[in-house]
């Protein structure tokens, strides 16, 4: 599966991390990754270092995320 498809069926995006986001980040691979996932029906956002698919799913399996119907 493409990452646009998967992203669309779970309703993720990817947010490109400012500067800002970085100063503000908690952890150092928060302060090195150049994006955060977004989901619109869970209030948990998670960095990611590259936006990869494989990131995409481990946060829908770590919060148990189901399909947007």
């Amino acid at each position: 599966m493409r990452k646009a498809d998967y992203m669309k069926r779970y309703g993720l995006y990817l947010k490109e991390a400012s500067a800002q986001d970085r100063k503000e980040a908690r952890t150092d691979y928060g302060m090195k990754s150049k994006y955060y996932i977004v989901c619109a029906s869970h209030p948990a956002e998670w960095w990611s270092m590259n936006g990869s698919l494989n990131d995409l799913r481990e946060y829908v399996k770590l919060h148990h995320i189901g399909p947007v119907a």
